[in-house]
């Protein structure tokens, strides 16, 4: 098997050895202040309603974004201060800033076994000073043999976690007791959401299902540069579902969910290494359509 990665791998700043968040911070250069500045035209106008958010790092002014005159400012000392009352169970693994303005801090907990894979449980805690990201926690399993990640968002079970911004204690504890009991949660649902699948069959080929979800878009006037990039996409689901990681789930819905997981978090695109991050690890829509799909084909 080719080495494979996943998409923080490449972002942000390893932040393995910090043992409390103040190091994170100073480690990833996230300890800044950021301060809402007054908006003027060129010629001396104050704009109304609005302010710049920017904070003095390595001696240099940097903007952030333009926010409502009545936006909060959460510092990533705040932001983040309930991360230390979690447990010594919560590791550090990344922290930075995407080139779109969320700043993560992202931590692991203890593995867990789920239909025999180890899966380790991420949490991404996020905040930003563009108002384009809440403050919260999103969860995000990841499976160890060949770091896939799952987002999944289940009917009874979301795999985000609000945080509450509270300076007093008795709040932090809160927010760590409610992320730490949202993990516990989403994941026992994970569980039984992969053995509810791995018990389902597929009735067809899992080439025939790849091979109809990418061509039900097609009208038949696709260029042969269109055709190809679907052929190749067909094929690199397929060799992850043919894998030798895979070969205990193939037949069942839960070895092509495993096999999508795989071509989501691997596949070569053009994008920033940003973006593949906030698309994978974030954004459920492409996951949720193609599992969507398969159970179509199975129920029919």
């Amino acid at each position: 098997m080719e080495n494979r990665m996943n998409t923080w791998s490449t972002i942000g700043t390893n932040v393995r050895e910090c043992k409390n968040i103040a190091d994170v911070l100073h480690q990833s250069k996230l300890d800044y202040t950021v301060e809402a500045e007054t908006l003027t035209t060129d010629s001396g106008l104050i704009v109304p309603n609005r302010k710049a958010t920017t904070a003095l790092i390595d001696g240099e002014r940097k903007y952030f974004g333009v926010v409502s005159d009545k936006y909060q400012i959460c510092q990533n000392a705040d932001a983040f201060d309930f991360v230390d009352s979690i447990s010594d169970d919560l590791t550090f693994e990344k922290a930075g800033m995407t080139q779109s303005g969320m700043v993560y801090v992202i931590g692991r907990l203890p593995e867990v076994e789920v239909l025999g894979d180890t899966i380790q449980p991420h949490v991404i805690m996020q905040n930003s000073f563009n108002g384009r990201y809440n403050l919260r926690t999103t969860i995000c399993p990841l499976r160890i043999v060949c770091q896939n990640q799952f987002n999944f968002a289940f009917k009874h079970s979301e795999n985000n976690v609000t945080i509450i911004h509270s300076a007093q204690m008795v709040g932090k504890l809160a927010n760590a007791k409610r992320l730490l009991s949202g993990v516990a949660e989403y994941m026992a649902n994970f569980n039984e959401e992969a053995e509810r699948l791995a018990g389902i069959q597929l009735g067809m080929s899992a080439e025939q299902i790849i091979g109809k979800f990418f061509e039900q878009s097609l009208k038949g006037d696709e260029s042969v540069k269109k055709i190809e990039k679907i052929e190749a996409q067909k094929k690199a689901i397929l060799n992850a579902y043919n894998c030798e990681d895979n070969q205990n789930f193939k037949g069942t819905v839960w070895g092509l969910a495993n096999a999508y997981a795989d071509y989501t978090t691997h596949k070569s695109t053009d994008s920033s290494d940003d973006s593949k991050f906030l698309t994978v690890t974030f954004d459920p829509h492409m996951m949720n359509k193609f599992m969507e799909f398969v159970m179509d084909r199975v129920a029919a």
